[in-house]
């Protein structure tokens, strides 16, 4: 049989399912001060112990319930996942430029963007807001360095990815349509506006809650690679000749 006290040790594990690690942490904290207040609550009415118990675990509501209301309020494993890649891309502590989920898309982009009129037919216009977009991203470590690692600051940041997100997203709807003819524009739509959309989601709810920035693992501040080689040779290029 089941106490009371056994049920509310599985209570949070049922409405904390699929928030990140730092949200699940927050909730459980917040979960598990609320239980003991309760129980000390009905105590005080005069309750038995196993009673007050009982009642604040009823009090609590239905775990899967509580669980939907979580994960509109904090971030999820997915909205983890999605802000990772936008992390990634400031990451200067990483041993390589960037993520191979960042590279990848972007090396194809640049070389369709580069490639002939007669060869890839899209718009000028596009072509070059896709290049200013993926220079844009590449870029980011210079024009968006860790020391800015606020709210407002990654707001902003989220805003121009997003933006960024939808150029490229046209351009590679395009691009999946002269590979894959009607069949890329159909995987296009499904792919890209799945993506899109969970993005957009994702800005709008850290846009309406500052208590999310508590839960955004910020990018290491160690130097890249690159920021190691180019201090030898930075030393060495000042060091007097003998």
């Amino acid at each position: 049989m089941n106490t009371p006290d056994k049920v509310h040790a599985g209570w949070p594990t049922i409405a904390t399912e699929r928030l990140c690690p730092v949200a699940r942490e927050r909730v459980e904290m917040e979960i598990r001060s609320h239980y003991q207040d309760a129980v000390e609550d009905h105590r005080a009415a005069g309750m038995p112990e196993m009673e007050a118990m009982a009642r604040a675990v009823a009090d609590l509501g239905d775990p899967n319930e509580a669980g939907k209301r979580f994960r509109k309020s904090h971030l999820t494993e997915w909205d983890q996942f999605l802000l990772a890649r936008i992390v990634a891309l400031c990451d200067r502590g990483r041993g390589r430029p960037r993520e191979l989920f960042n590279c990848g898309p972007l090396l194809l982009l640049l070389v369709f963007g580069t490639l002939p009129t007669e060869k890839f037919p899209a718009p000028l216009l596009l072509r070059v807001l896709t290049l200013l977009s993926c220079a844009g991203w590449l870029s980011m470590p210079v024009w968006w360095p860790v020391s800015r690692w606020d709210l407002k600051s990654f707001r902003v940041l989220l805003v121009v990815d997003l933006a960024f997100l939808l150029i490229s997203a046209s351009f590679g709807w395009l691009m999946l349509w002269y590979i894959l003819g009607l069949g890329g524009v159909l995987l296009g739509a499904i792919f890209y506006a799945f993506f899109a959309i969970s993005q957009f989601a994702i800005v709008i709810k850290v846009l309406n809650r500052r208590d999310l920035w508590q839960e955004i693992q910020p990018p290491s501040s160690a130097p890249s690679a690159f920021d190691r080689w180019f201090s030898k040779r930075a030393i060495r290029l000042r060091k007097p000749r003998t």
